[in-house]
């Protein structure tokens, strides 16, 4: 598609294309997971579904057509006029999904395992499921926004019912050999969920066979992700480069993780949110806290040159970070389930 939503790598897929692809679009598709991947770097592409965080007019969507989510809970901005105004306006009150919105045929988990699907016969190595940054399964996920009483909501594990109905299907739909991971807010994002209650909706995804679970946290609500600080590094030794309020921001994250990482040694963590500093990302693995570093913010500016620029001793940390891991994203513009295709790589 021309069609960008924000950067010449989001590629949008039009709003009035047809939920099968045409056999030219599978053939693009599977070009470029190829291509993504010519290098020997596992491509996943990240499922998501935006629920109540839609604004309003996204595309063909009217200004009066409602979001969907758990229940009709508003965002909040804040207590003063122009925060509730813009709320209002922006996004309005959620219509509370139906059981068979949710689990029905051609509900939001058929849309996320068809997603999948699409993502395996094109040749992309595995998918993410986006639960965090207060987006549809997040919503699902927390008591803040989930009041339901039913199958998905009123008890830490039937929060997390969605998400796992929607990894046995898609796993049932692929390979097992095809990468299912998931993306989730630390506790600390949480607000009022407890580390038990998350714990437990951890466990029973882990029990599902995942493969790999992300950390990062934030929402609309609450953007801790949106929250670094932007100054450049000091000029400094190594020892002393790195400031106390980018080594507090690059912990914040992995505190969550290395919990997690006593509850389940044998899982699979990434941490994303705050990484500004190679020296923090070492540390980080070092520490046995993740398995993986995933960056966002800096990834903008020479990609595929970012992962060589990273590693080299001899490029400072702050250079290193002007480097980029790729983001290249498919969406849905009525606020359907979409995707990001993200790979890290290293110097040819």
């Amino acid at each position: 598609s021309d069609i960008h939503l924000g950067g010449p790598g989001d590629v949008a897929i039009p709003s009035h294309a047809s939920q099968t692809p045409s056999p030219d679009t599978k053939e693009a598709w599977k070009t470029w997971a190829a291509t993504c991947q010519r290098s020997g770097t596992p491509t996943i592409v990240q499922l998501c579904h935006p629920g109540r965080q839609s604004p309003a007019g996204i595309s063909n969507r009217s200004f009066f057509a409602k979001t969907i989510a758990p229940s009709p809970v508003p965002l909040n901005f804040g207590p003063n006029i122009l925060e509730r105004l813009a709320a209002s306006l922006l996004f309005g009150t959620p219509h509370e999904m139906t059981v068979e919105e949710i689990s029905g045929e051609g509900g939001v988990v058929d849309q996320f395992v068809e997603a999948a699907r699409q993502s395996f016969e094109a040749g992309f190595k595995g998918i993410e499921l986006h639960g965090a940054h207060g987006y549809l399964l997040a919503q699902f996920l927390s008591p803040l926004t989930n009041h339901r009483t039913d199958s998905f909501g009123g008890t830490p594990a039937k929060r997390a019912e969605i998400i796992l109905r929607t990894i046995r299907a898609i796993r049932a739909a692929t390979s097992p050999s095809f990468c299912i991971g998931i993306k989730l807010n630390s506790v600390d994002a949480a607000t009022s969920e407890s580390l038990s209650d998350v714990m437990a909706q951890i466990r029973l995804v882990a029990g599902c066979g995942i493969d790999f679970i992300e950390i990062s946290g934030g929402s609309y609500e609450n953007p801790l992700m949106m929250s670094a600080d932007r100054g450049s590094d000091s000029a400094a030794p190594l020892a002393n480069a790195v400031k106390q309020s980018t080594a507090l921001r690059e912990s914040f994250f992995l505190e969550f993780a290395q919990t997690v990482r006593k509850e389940f040694p044998r899982l699979v963590l990434m941490v994303t949110g705050g990484f500004r500093t190679r020296v923090g990302m070492e540390q980080a693995l070092e520490s046995g806290g993740c398995d993986l570093i995933g960056i966002g913010r800096p990834a903008t500016g020479d990609y595929p040159e970012y992962g060589g620029r990273a590693g080299r001793a001899r490029v400072g940390c702050s250079e290193a970070l002007r480097g980029t891991v790729g983001y290249q994203a498919l969406s849905v513009e009525d606020g359907g389930v979409g995707g990001v295709d993200y790979a890290l790589r290293g110097a040819d």
